[in-house]
């Protein structure tokens, strides 16, 4: 069984993006002896904002894969710059960028800060909205993600500063 290109380099970009994650959130927290509850907060966050960006940017890059073959959004034969398009384009754009803004918090989350509290707070409240409408496909992963990473938001609201 051969497996496609993409495939094979979106395996890549995961590792590669799981281990990156790893080295910022986990040995950061660890070697400033950081609060085991705001080292699992921090690690969340990372999770659900890494797996919505990449599965976001994942979608974005099949649907400008398809526009640029000439083949059209949703099963279409022939590429058209319309609604279809442009709503595929917008669903992408509407997980992924707070997917890695979620990401970015998650140092801040590390060490007890409030704004990144309140603001992984609220990205993740969006990612669940979005994933929650969409429903499909990863859309229920990355819904849970987001619901477990408010949880635990939560549950260690009062460790922030």
């Amino acid at each position: 069984m051969r497996l496609p290109v993409f495939d094979i380099v979106l395996l890549a970009v995961c590792v590669a993006a799981l281990v990156w994650a790893y080295r910022r959130v986990i040995s950061y927290g660890r070697s400033r002896q950081a609060p085991a509850a705001l080292l699992a907060v921090g690690s969340l966050a990372a999770l659900c904002g890494l797996a919505n960006g990449l599965l976001g940017g994942a979608h974005l890059m099949a649907v400008f894969g398809r526009a640029l073959q000439g083949k059209g959004a949703l099963g279409a034969p022939a590429f058209r710059y319309d609604f279809a398009f442009r709503s595929l384009v917008l669903v992408g754009m509407a997980v992924s960028i707070p997917g890695f803004l979620c990401l970015s918090q998650a140092r801040g989350l590390v060490r007890g800060e409030a704004s990144a509290a309140k603001i992984a707070f609220g990205l993740s409240l969006w990612l669940l909205a979005v994933n929650a409408l969409l429903w499909r496909a990863f859309a229920p992963l990355l819904a849970l993600l987001a619901l477990v990473n408010l949880i635990g938001l939560l549950a260690t609201r009062k460790r922030f500063q």
